[in-house]
């Protein structure tokens, strides 16, 4: 039975967590996402902004530099491409460049907007330099996804760590329930078989268990109180029939040896068998009286 109970109670409680814990933590994953992107993605306008100025003003790249300079300190690489798609500056780093680059550059310069690929472990952004029908050039922005890997991985870690705490909850109530629901049942069903064994004082205890139980308990014990007044009210009219046999049963025998010692031998048999059949009656009332 407590099997049954926890096992009743611990697949609705897994079904729930996952249709509660997976979903938000999707959700979590996917907003995520879309925050570092756009973040990235603002970093990225800043510095096609200055570059924009350098590329089709022809100011000096002071600005576009000092932006630049800025993200290499932040750990992201850039890299500034004029309208025909030559690189003009950037970072050491080269992650914003390469071929996965120069397609975000082509398709930036003729006014599509490209979906950011990920490369080495850094996602690229692309953005262009002024106007996007006719831009004067284009800024690739790549940026490490290990922060965003780590706070998926911590959204993840810290779903599982609900579920798993929901599902130990669920099993030490479970456990609790089920133990608290059996173990006065299986009380019960010993004190009955003792009961049916013939230990009539036998009594369930009736403080444990929820109220449905304890009713039942009470019930058995005043079942097994009738039965025991019953068996015991019955040994007493037995008893006392038989007390009250015996008596005339010991005249009647003394009767039957006085006339037997007066009599003929035919009647002297019948009265052997009379006082045989006496006998036989006064050891059934002995057997009733012990």
């Amino acid at each position: 039975m407590t099997r049954r109970i926890v096992w009743t109670l611990l697949v609705p409680t897994c079904v729930l967590l996952m249709l509660a814990v997976v979903p938000l933590a999707v959700s979590l994953t996917a907003r995520e996402r879309v925050a570092h992107r756009d973040s990235q993605r603002a970093a990225t306008r800043v510095i096609a902004a200055a570059a924009e100025e350098h590329l089709s003003d022809g100011r000096p790249d002071t600005v576009v530099r000092k932006e630049i300079a800025a993200a290499a300190r932040a750990g992201d690489c850039v890299a500034v491409y004029d309208s025909s798609a030559r690189l003009v500056t950037g970072t050491r780093c080269e992650a914003a460049r390469g071929d996965e680059a120069e397609e975000l550059v082509e398709d930036v310069l003729r006014g599509r907007e490209p979906e950011p690929p990920e490369s080495e472990g850094r996602l690229l952004t692309a953005e262009p330099a002024g106007d996007v029908r006719a831009p004067a050039g284009a800024v690739v922005l790549a940026r490490s996804a290990t922060p965003l890997d780590a706070r998926i991985a911590a959204i993840w870690g810290w779903s599982a760590a609900i579920g798993v705490a929901g599902l130990a909850a669920s099993v030490l109530l479970s456990v609790r329930l089920a133990r608290w629901v059996s173990r006065p049942l299986s009380t019960l069903d010993a004190s009955a078989q003792r009961l049916g064994e013939g230990a009539l004082d036998e009594r369930a205890d009736v403080g444990a268990g929820p109220p449905e139980v304890r009713r039942l308990a009470a019930t058995f014990n005043t079942m097994a109180a009738r039965t025991e007044a019953l068996v015991h009210g019955h040994r007493a009219v037995i008893a006392d029939v038989s007390h009250q046999l015996r008596t005339p049963l010991a005249a009647l025998r003394l009767r039957l040896d006085v006339l037997a010692a007066g009599s003929d031998d035919t009647t002297a048999a019948d009265l052997a068998a009379a006082q045989e059949e006496i006998s036989r009656l006064s050891r059934l009332v002995d057997g009733l009286l012990a």
